[in-house]
C-alpha cells in the first residue's frame, strides 16, 4: 500500500508579475493551494541501497528542498506558511522535515514514529497527531510525547474539535492529539481537522 507522504502547502496571494511589474489578481486565484509531489507515487527512492540510511533520508530531504525551491521560483508564493502532512512513513518523514528544516511551520501526521533522534528536534512546532488505539505502541507514543515535551506541554489536556481530539495544556505551540478507535488508518475526520489546524496557523502569520 502506498501512503500519502508529503503535502507542501503554500499560501498564495495575488501579486505583482515579476516580468512586467503589473498587478495581476488572477496570478494566484485562491488564498491557499496544496502541491503534492512524489516519485511515481513514492517519496522514497527505493533504488538506493538500504545500507544508505540515514543518508537515504538526506536524499529525500534534498528532494523536498528542490520541490520548495521550484515553488518559490515558478509561482508567486507567500512561503512563510509551509506545512508537512503525512500518514505512516509519510508522517514519520514529515516529522523529520520538522526537525531538519526550519521553514516548516507546522505538521499533521498519522501513525508516525521518529525517523531522527529526538535530540535533533529542538524547535517547538505546532503539531496535529492522530494514532489509532489498535496501533498504539511505544514507538508511536514516543513520537507523540516528544512533540508534547518539546512544545512545553503538560500531560493534561482539554477536548477540542473534532472528537476525539484533545489539545494539550501549557504549550508554547499547539499540540492536538486525536486517538481514534481504529488501527493503522487515516481516520475520516482527519483531513478536515488538519486543514482547520493549518488554517489556524496561517491566520497567526
Amino acid at each position: 500500500m502506498k501512503h500519502l507522504v508529503l503535502v507542501v502547502a503554500a499560501a498564495l496571494a495575488a501579486c505583482v508579475m515579476p516580468q512586467s511589474g503589473a498587478f495581476d489578481p488572477t496570478y494566484a486565484t485562491q488564498s491557499q493551494t496544496s502541491v503534492l509531489e512524489a516519485r511515481d507515487g513514492n517519496w522514497r527512492d527505493y533504488a538506493l541501497p538500504s545500507t544508505e540510511w540515514p543518508a537515504r533520508l538526506e536524499a529525500e530531504l534534498r528532494y523536498v528542498d528542490e520541490v520548495i525551491q521550484q515553488l518559490r521560483t515558478d509561482l508567486c508564493v507567500r512561503d512563510d506558511g509551509l506545512f508537512a502532512m503525512g500518514f505512516s512513513g509519510g508522517g514519520s518523514f514529515s516529522g523529520a522535515l520538522a526537525c531538519r528544516r526550519p521553514d516548516i511551520r507546522a505538521i499533521a501526521v498519522g501513525g508516525a514514529v521518529l525517523y531522527v533522534p529526538a535530540s535533533e528536534c529542538t524547535r517547538p512546532l505546532p503539531a496535529w497527531i492522530t494514532i489509532g488505539t489498535m496501533e498504539l505502541e511505544p514507538a508511536r507514543e514516543v513520537y507523540r510525547d516528544t512533540s508534547r515535551v518539546l512544545d512545553g506541554c503538560t500531560a493534561t489536556s482539554a477536548p477540542v474539535a473534532p472528537s476525539p481530539c484533545v489539545a494539550y495544556d501549557g504549550c508554547t505551540m499547539p499540540i492536538h492529539y486525536c486517538q481514534h478507535a481504529g488501527g493503522h488508518i487515516w481516520p475520516a475526520f482527519a483531513s478536515m481537522a488538519t486543514w482547520q489546524f493549518f488554517r489556524t496557523q496561517l491566520m497567526k502569520i
